[in-house]
């Protein structure tokens, strides 16, 4: 889990005016809203490059070496399912659907084995056909979701600039210190 701390130190009268901070502190929607967004613009660029948030290039898939083309990206379904969610207290990026090129999304993101769904026999002695547990598929790790290496300045600039327009309203008479 992640977390942000933030130590706001006051010099001189400033018990109203901090009262007053204290309440616009209490809904952060907007710099939620505004750090989702960030994160979003962020996740499609590295899905664009084909990195991880790690900067590692991602292997290249069958399709994209055998026929060219992109890798995750055979009709962009996956890269259009990636999108954004925030509330006064959370910020999230991520595929929040559920079907469609979501139900993938997880496979390639963390990579690992699956089961392919049902595999259809060949018909027995008696013409009849059966189905049965998929084959074992591995699913080579191409993350696209995660924290990268500029997640934190992004983090640090738009709530030090939210809190700083909170506390321009400030009359002078309280040093208002933010770190």
């Amino acid at each position: 889990m992640s977390g942000i701390t933030i130590n706001i130190s006051v010099v001189g009268d400033g018990g109203a005016f901090l009262g007053q901070a204290a309440g616009a502190l209490t809904d952060m929607s907007r710099p939620m809203a505004s750090l989702a967004s960030s994160e979003l613009l962020a996740t499609r660029d590295r899905f664009d490059a084909e990195k991880s948030p790690q900067g590692v290039p991602w292997i290249k898939s069958v399709r994209a070496a055998a026929i060219g083309g992109r890798t995750l990206f055979h009709k962009g379904a996956l890269r259009a399912s990636i999108s954004q969610d925030s509330g006064s207290d959370f910020a999230q990026v991520g595929v929040l659907q559920t079907a469609g090129a979501a139900k993938y999304a997880a496979r390639h993101n963390f990579g690992g084995t699956f089961r392919s769904g049902f595999s259809r026999a060949k018909p027995n002695k008696k013409g009849e056909t059966r189905q049965g547990p998929g084959k074992p598929v591995t699913t080579i790790k191409r993350q696209f979701i995660g924290e990268d290496g500029g997640t934190r300045g992004r983090i640090d600039d738009i709530f030090g600039n939210w809190i700083a327009t909170i506390f321009a309203g400030s009359d002078g008479k309280a040093g208002v210190s933010i770190t």
